[in-house]
């Protein structure tokens, strides 16, 4: 009897710290996930939060917002709301640059001039032309790939 009460405590022990191991993992699986998301240059709408979550969220003063296929249709010039054109007025008065992926409108079909004016496409082999990319642009471009 007293042995089997050692081996439960023995094997309670061992699920308590697997269970803090996973839990420490879990949680700087999320810090990294925070810290990645939260790039003030470049903010995206499709990829867990709306178009006007993405706009909402703190961003640089002159910052990249790119919106991916969930969210693309939505900026479709035949389909766009009142709303989600003032939305884009005013993001670009924040100073905003208007992104999609080249990739996400050959998946939908769609063409530049499918969506609202200034709206600017992407892909991974784009080159800028004034400079080297900054960390924003690279990170745009490996979301577009």
């Amino acid at each position: 009897m007293r042995c089997s009460k050692r081996l439960t405590r023995a094997a309670l022990s061992i699920d308590a710290m697997k269970s803090a191991k996973t839990i420490v993992a879990l949680v700087g699986v999320w810090f990294a996930i925070a810290a990645h998301a939260a790039d003030p240059n470049l903010v995206v709408a499709g990829r867990g939060a709306s178009l006007e979550q993405a706009v909402a969220a703190p961003h640089a003063r002159d910052y990249r917002l790119l919106v991916l296929r969930k969210e693309l249709n939505r900026v479709r010039a035949s389909r766009a709301e009142t709303e989600v054109r003032e939305l884009l007025e005013r993001a670009r008065r924040d100073g905003a640059v208007v992104f999609v992926c080249e990739k996400d409108l050959r998946a939908e079909r769609l063409r530049p001039a499918d969506l609202l004016p200034g709206i600017v496409t992407v892909d991974a082999s784009d080159v800028w032309v004034s400079g080297a990319p900054s960390e924003a642009d690279q990170r745009l471009r490996s979301l577009c790939s």
